[in-house]
């Protein structure tokens, strides 16, 4: 559930400011579903084994064309 209420704002904002750059600032609870959105992978098991987990302030770009 948790995976689906992020892809359901990742949608309204993807859809709603489609020509504009967004910057979202968050903690890897919420960044490893931005990353499976973006790249379309909901690994199976451990989401920290399966190398989701940002380093500290690391920072990712995403573009929409590897959205689904």
């Amino acid at each position: 559930m948790f995976f689906q209420r992020i892809y359901a704002f990742l949608d309204d904002i993807t859809e709603r400011y489609k020509n504009i750059n967004i910057m979202l600032v968050a903690h890897d609870g919420v960044s490893i579903p931005v990353d499976c959105y973006f790249n379309e992978n909901i690994p199976k098991g451990s989401l920290v084994e399966a190398g989701l987990v940002l380093n500290n302030c690391e920072i990712k770009s995403y573009s929409l064309s590897k959205k689904r």
